[in-house]
């Protein structure tokens, strides 16, 4: 969440009196103290509301709301010598909780005798005026900067606006973030009205009161909406509630009823399943039954199987039998008989069908002369019917101008029963009809261009709502992610403030507020991080530098205090010290050791003479070393061929007893170290010794066999070796000759090594702490890089800008689209408008959508009657024609009964003839045996016909 802004300070370049000026706040106040007319109100004025909309009118800058004097009296007085002036005013914004910093201001150039010019500009990058960014120009003289050196400057950093509006919505955005600009004019009017001299004075409680409640937000029908639809909810939910209780009560009475109910259909349903039960007992039983005469049948077919078969055979004989019989005159009388008979029966059934034809023609006779009683009855019937329609049809078309009607009628009754054609009143009808239901189309078509018109100025205001909607829903999202980008560009000051390690230069995190105010959906925020990268990896190389040096100096010290230890212990184990020598040196003594070959080291068996002080024994111990005498071999004489011909790769100094005798010699200030007292080997030594020379401080002669030899040392440490002398450092320490000498060194050597190790070891110490505390600091430092603050945020509301500008780009895509398609609609209902008027005008009806249907269906309604006048009127012509072919079929029936009549006189004469025949064949057989024969011939017929 982002800290608040706060007042830092507030400033004036060339402005008024004030050449250059600065006030600053403490956590966003300030105090101005000072004698009436001194300029605390102008001051203030100048920047509250001033920098806050723009607003420059000159009630606004004047307290007591006066017009007197304008924006340029303050930059050009009247008797100001100047031509223009430019002049700016700035006021400098501060989070509470970081030092991200946040710059307002406004440019002004007065010129005389011309209209003011002003700019705006905002710093949202966090350079700050007077510190690292500049309003003037540095020359002899401070010069405020033109409008486009000030944009130049500004470059991405900032804005630089045209127009008091630009302005306001900016600082809208930067610092208050409302919804709408009429809330933020609503907040700085608020402010006015505070500001207002003498507060307490002229206003009483009650008009604070109204001036603060009149300074709220008037809730809009859509702030109100939810809240009375909450009510209604409620309302609702209320009513609901009711009647469920209501319902439930109900339901419960419902329950009670449907209880006796079911107990009642439970005791009828029992009922019949008793009886159920008992119609299933009987039914099985009847089953039983029926099986048990499906049993019976079974064998009755079985017996009638076997008759069947006896029939069959019984057949066959008869058969047989009758053809025999067949074959006698006696039968062929009597087949004469029957055929007689059946011709008797012809004539009869003959001469019943024509008096039955007689019969019916004399009902047809009746039932025509019936019909065309009813013809005449129904051809009245119809012609009454065709007055009414004609009737109904005059009051179907009042109103509507078809004369053609009163022709057609007038026609119809002057010819009735004529012949009438109906085609041309038809046609008539039909053309008329077709221009009426065209100017029911055209008016149809009409209304719905007008309805499409009206839909799609209803779905534009529909988009141009939704366009308001996603408008103020973008402004919503863009103060968000304005939020969001000033809550980032806070999180990274308060970020770089709280690291201990990685600390950004001004100019980087100055950059890094730019780039984040130019942020997008497409912008690698890495890109960003990455400003700060290379203080990052110049801090972590460093640090890695430091560590790695340290690294090393610990490697070494490490090393060294190895090198120490063992050289310690190497002390240590060692008994006496021993003059360094090379490599060479000691191959030669292994080899003499190897040879047997016996030397001794002349610093071991020589010490101090007591009467020499520690400095006399330092430069003659030191001079000894220099001149290679004290570490050299002591060898025999006899030894000398054997080790000067050793092989090569060694060398070594040697000392042989045989040297010549010096008178001044070192043997006065040197003693044999002979414990063992050895008189050979003191000898050998006390001779060494001898033929080494003594110079005394101030001698110039130097005796024989000094010269001779060429080896001495003085006091000082001076030494002579053959044609070389030489000179000692005097910073020498004895540690060589003299046993107790040597252990004094050696200890001392002990105590300087071990003093060593251990300030090696508090210098390790302190470096690997160094290193631990560099590691520390490296670590820290990429915790802090690893915690630079994330853009999830950021990338969100971006997101959620980019769907919703999106959103209103489609929107905005929709409502040009939606008005593309209203002003087509709408030249397409104007051609329409001029094509109803040419129609209607054709049909001489009001061109009205009502009265064309009303015609239209009073038009069919004609037209159906008119088919049902001509329907009547054919039917009505039928008839009188039915009426004349009726009587032509009573004369047609006449003729017949005529026939009739005659064909059964006759058919009368020929059955008496059939009938004198017949009594003859009847006489022929009584004659004749036929009896038996024809009770045989019956009998086999009637066996016959049994077994068929």
């Amino acid at each position: 969440m982002n800290s608040k802004w706060q007042i830092h300070r507030v400033g004036l370049l060339d402005f008024w009196y004030y050449d250059e000026e600065e006030f600053y706040f403490l956590d966003g106040r300030m105090l101005l103290r000072g004698a009436n007319g001194s300029g605390k109100s102008v001051t203030m004025q100048s920047f509250i509301p001033l920098l806050l909309d723009g607003n420059m009118r000159p009630e606004r800058l004047d307290p007591f709301g006066s017009r007197a004097r304008k924006m340029e009296n303050y930059l050009l007085e009247e008797n100001d010598e100047r031509e223009e002036r430019t002049g700016y005013l700035y006021m400098e914004m501060k989070r509470a909780e970081s030092d991200e910093f946040l710059t307002l201001g406004i440019g002004m150039r007065a010129r005389k005798n011309k209209k003011m010019e002003s700019w705006y500009f905002c710093l949202t990058d966090g350079r700050r005026v007077g510190k690292d960014f500049y309003l003037y120009k540095e020359g002899q003289s401070k010069i405020a900067c033109t409008k486009l050196e000030l944009r130049n400057r500004i470059g991405d950093g900032g804005r630089v606006m045209e127009t008091q509006g630009e302005y306001a919505q900016c600082v809208n955005r930067l610092l208050f973030g409302f919804e709408t600009q009429e809330e933020y004019k609503e907040l700085l009017n608020l402010l006015i009205q505070l500001r207002t001299p003498k507060l307490s004075k002229d206003f009483k409680p009650t008009v604070i009161n109204e001036i603060l409640s009149s300074s709220l937000q008037t809730l809009s029908e859509d702030d109100l909406r939810p809240m009375s639809e909450a009510i209604e909810n409620m309302d609702g939910l209320k009513t609901n509630l009711d009647t469920l209780d209501e319902s439930i009560g109900a339901a419960g009475q419902i329950e009670k009823v449907y209880d006796q109910y079911n107990e009642i259909m439970l005791y009828d349903k029992a009922l019949l399943f008793r009886k159920s039960v008992e119609e299933y007992d009987s039914f099985r039983k009847q089953a039983e039954q029926l099986k048990q005469e499906i049993d019976d049948c079974k064998r009755m077919r079985e017996k009638e199987e076997k008759h069947y078969i006896e029939l069959k055979q019984e057949q066959k004989i008869c058969q047989a039998e009758k053809e025999s019989l067949s074959d006698s005159d006696t039968v062929k009388l009597k087949q004469r008989e029957v055929e007689i008979r059946s011709q008797l029966e012809e004539l009869k059934k003959n001469i019943t069908g024509k008096q039955q034809q007689e019969e019916e023609k004399k009902e047809k006779y009746q039932e025509t002369e019936q019909r065309m009683k009813l013809q005449f009855q129904k051809n009245e019937m119809l012609w009454e019917e065709i007055e009414n329609s004609l009737e109904y049809m005059e009051e179907e078309i009042e109103g509507i101008p078809f004369d053609e009607f009163i022709f057609m009628k007038k026609e119809l009754i002057e010819q009735k029963g004529e012949q009438y054609s109906f085609q041309s009143h038809s046609e008539l009808l039909k053309d008329y009809m077709e221009k009426v239901h065209l100017g029911k189309t055209m008016l149809e078509e009409e209304k719905g261009c007008q309805e499409r018109y009206s839909k799609f100025l209803q779905e534009l205001d529909t988009y141009q709502e939704e366009k308001n909607r996603a408008e103020r829903e973008v402004f919503q999202y863009e103060n968000q992610f304005h939020e969001v980008k000033q809550e980032t560009i806070e999180s990274v000051y308060h970020w770089e403030k709280e690291n201990t390690e990685l600390h950004l230069r001004s100019e980087i995190l100055q950059e890094m507020a730019r780039e984040m105010e130019k942020y997008t959906t497409e912008t690698d925020y890495w890109d960003i991080r990455g400003l700060a990268n290379g203080e990052f990896e110049r801090k972590n190389q460093e640090l890695s530098s430091e560590i790695l040096r340290l690294s090393r100096e610990l490697s070494d010290k490490r090393l060294e205090k190895e090198e120490i230890y063992e050289e310690l212990e190497q002390w240590k184990d060692q008994k006496e010290p021993e003059p360094e020598c090379s490599e060479a040196v000691e191959k030669n003594r292994r080899l003499l050791e190897e040879k047997e070959i016996p030397y001794l080291q002349l610093y071991k068996v020589i010490d101090f003479d007591s009467k020499l002080d520690e400095s006399q024994r330092a430069y003659l111990e030191e001079a000894l070393l220099h001149m290679g005498i004290l570490d050299a071999l002591i060898v025999s004489e006899e030894y000398r061929e054997q080790v000067l011909a050793l092989d090569a790769g060694g060398c070594d100094r040697y000392i042989f007893s045989d040297a010549a005798y010096v008178r001044n010699n070192i043997m006065d200030f040197l003693d044999v170290d002979n414990e063992d007292e050895d008189i050979l080997l003191y000898q050998n030594v006390s001779r060494i010794l001898t033929a080494i020379g003594w110079k005394e401080q101030g001698e110039e002669e130097i005796n024989e066999s000094v010269e001779k030899n060429r080896t001495w040392i003085d006091r000082k440490g001076n030494y002579g070796i053959g044609i070389i002398e030489g000179t000692i450092t005097k910073n020498y320490t004895p540690c060589f000759i003299g046993a107790s000498a040597r252990e004094q060194y050696r200890i001392k050597k002990i105590q300087e090594l071990e003093a060593e190790s251990q300030r090696l070891e508090d210098i390790i110490q302190i470096v690997e702490e160094e290193i631990t505390q560099l590691k520390g600091r490296k670590s820290r430092l990429e915790t802090e890089w690893k915690s630079f603050p994330k853009e999830q945020d950021l990338k969100v509301a971006a997101k959620e800008l980019e769907k919703k500008t999106n959103i209103l780009e489609e929107i905005e895509c929709k409502v040009q689209n939606q008005k593309g398609i209203v002003e087509k609609e709408r030249k397409s209902l104007d051609a329409v408008r001029l094509r109803v008027q040419e129609v209607c005008q054709k049909c001489y009806l009001t061109p009205r959508l009502d009265v064309f249907t009303e015609a239209e269906k009073a038009l069919a309604e004609y037209k159906e009657e008119l088919m049902r006048v001509q329907i009547s009127y054919g039917n009505y012509r039928n008839g009188i024609s039915f009426v004349k072919v009726q009587k032509e079929y009573l004369e047609g029936i006449d003729a017949d009964l005529d026939d009739i009549r005659y064909d059964l006189n006759r058919m009368i004469q020929n059955e008496r003839e059939k009938r004198g025949s017949l009594n003859s064949v009847l006489e022929q057989i009584a004659l004749t045996d036929y009896e038996e024969i024809r009770e045989r011939l019956e009998h086999c017929v009637e066996r016959l016909e049994n077994c068929r």
